[in-house]
């Protein structure tokens, strides 16, 4: 090569490599011109990529880099770009420390941590949300410090590990308002709202339904009121609010909440987030026993997890859709979705899914007379839930226990645990809970207090819109009846239920004389 061609090299290479800089800024500027139509920046997303590759290596360029990072943030997630926007993070928290930058260092870490947590990757976002804390405490930075708090808190208690994470939140609070008062407005009320949502989580945890309600209601409210609040804020706090109102058993005011937030999400571009709060909706109805739409609304959300490979949702929806159908009588298929949702749980390694596919394919054997196989699903499931300390799935897996026992003859044992699992309940907040730990002691008790215990069980049904429950009281109460024509009449009721339910597959091979005992499900 001749040194009249090296030098003229050298200029070309010099001339492409000012050119990134510009390019970097050129692009950035184009992303935040865009940002409130995300959907005309996606087709644009592989070229951003191309571009951050690029120029990775230019340390001379990192606070561009870091700017372009910032601008396209978090529109990746909201496409299902997660592994690919993963490692771009990992960069820029390297290029964020470099500069000794420990606030914006803080806060992609912090961004790390949510994307690990919304793929099922709990222990590796406890470590970047740890990081984040640090970095943050550094810098002093309230939104960081709440930020990265709110993403550890929100991993130990993905972990199971709820005292460490009451703790922590504890301790965020406190350096939270120890710092120097920063302005108020959007990004005080932003910082407030990541906490207020893992307390509102962990008051629900505790069993204080109620104060977990009012959490999500100041929460909300406060977010409302905030002029340039993140309305993806709002919508995210609105759909964990309303599985608040689920578990209270307000079923028509958390299906209001899931179409607010679903609207929202779709509203500000994020289509996937908006999927699977209307995938939460399968729930809400499955609860209120709907469940042809329940099972429409289910099969959309997975429908699109798997388009994605986002098994982390995908776990949790076939769990869902087992549920619906083994509660409608459709057990042959509720098994077939059982094993599916047993086996994808034991892939990710998620030992909370786990346990609760196999106690709901324990139930799915009992049902279907498959005793032997049942029982290691139902044990091991209550013991997980037992040692854990998650309590309402202890109570729901004790029930089941109950169930299994009376169904194998082991009526001592069984009634005490339904004696148990009542205790705990009375307990709670949980309205839903105290019914069908009702329904379940009811059968093994006296006929006296069956009547009784049912018929409390039926107003409790009646005043949550909980259909097949009502059904399954008027069942046990005809099987309870002093004559013939009071028991006909009961059972008539409960078999008009389930064929509006389309659940009539309870109703094979019974009669007034010797009604079915239908499932008491969640």
């Amino acid at each position: 090569m001749t040194p009249t061609w090296s030098a003229e090299q050298q200029r070309w290479v010099a001339f492409y490599a000012n050119r990134l800089a510009g390019q970097l800024r050129q692009v950035a500027a184009f992303v935040d011109a865009r940002r409130d139509r995300p959907d005309t920046l996606r087709p644009h997303f592989a070229s951003c990529l191309t571009l951050l590759d690029a120029t990775a290596d230019r340390d001379d360029l990192s606070p561009l880099w870091l700017d372009l990072v910032g601008a396209l943030h978090p529109l990746p997630l909201r496409w299902g770009l997660w592994s690919p926007w993963l490692d771009v993070l990992q960069v820029a928290a390297g290029k964020a420390g470099d500069l000794n930058r420990p606030a914006l260092r803080a806060r992609f870490l912090a961004h790390m941590a949510t994307l690990l947590l919304e793929t099922a990757q709990a222990d590796a976002a406890l470590i970047r949300a740890g990081e984040a804390l640090d970095e943050a405490g550094r810098a002093g930075d309230g939104y960081a410090l709440a930020l990265a708090g709110s993403r550890a808190v929100g991993a130990l208690s993905g972990l199971g590990r709820y005292d460490e994470a009451r703790q922590l939140l504890t301790s965020v609070w406190q350096r939270l308002d120890a710092l120097p008062p920063g302005p108020a407005g959007a990004p005080e009320a932003a910082a407030r709202a990541l906490l207020a949502m893992e307390e509102m989580d962990l008051a629900r945890e505790d069993g204080r339904l109620a104060e977990a309600i009012a959490i999500g209601d100041n929460l909300i409210a406060a977010l409302a009121a905030t002029p340039g609040a993140d309305p993806h804020d709002l919508a995210t706090a609105q759909r964990r609010r309303a599985t608040m109102l689920w578990a209270d058993g307000r079923y028509a005011a958390a299906a209001e909440e899931l179409t607010r937030s679903a609207a929202l999400f779709r509203a500000i571009g994020d289509p996937l987030a908006a999927v699977f709060s209307e995938g939460n909706l399968g729930l809400v109805y499955f609860s209120m026993g709907r469940f042809q739409l329940a099972e429409t609304v289910k099969a959309r959300a997975i429908r699109l997890a798997e388009e994605l490979n986002a098994n982390w949702w995908l776990v949790r929806d076939l769990g869902e859709l087992c549920g619906i159908y083994m509660y409608s009588g459709q057990l042959e298929r509720a098994l077939t979705y059982c094993h599916r949702h047993v086996e994808l749980a034991r892939q990710l390694g998620d030992r909370r899914q786990l346990a609760l596919a196999r106690d709901n394919r324990g139930m799915t054997l009992l049902l279907l007379g498959h005793h032997d196989d049942a029982r290691p699903d139902i044990e091991d499931s209550l013991r997980y839930f037992r040692d854990e300390g998650m309590i309402e799935s202890t109570i729901l897996a004790t029930v089941d226990m109950a169930l299994f026992l009376r169904a194998t003859g082991e009526g001592e044992r069984a009634a005490a645990l339904a004696a148990e699992s009542s205790a705990l309940a009375a307990g709670l907040d949980f309205p839903v809970l105290r019914l069908l730990t009702t329904r379940c002691r009811a059968l093994f008790q006296p006929p006296g207090e069956q009547q009784r215990l049912l018929q409390e069980a039926l107003a409790l049904a009646e005043a949550h819109e909980r259909r097949l429950d009502v059904a399954g009281c008027l069942f046990s109460l005809a099987g309870l009846a002093a004559d013939a024509a009071e028991r006909d009449r009961l059972y008539d009721q409960a078999a008009a239920i389930l064929r509006e339910l389309e659940a009539e597959a309870w109703l094979v091979g019974h009669s007034p004389a010797d009604p079915p005992l239908l499932p008491m499900f969640y």
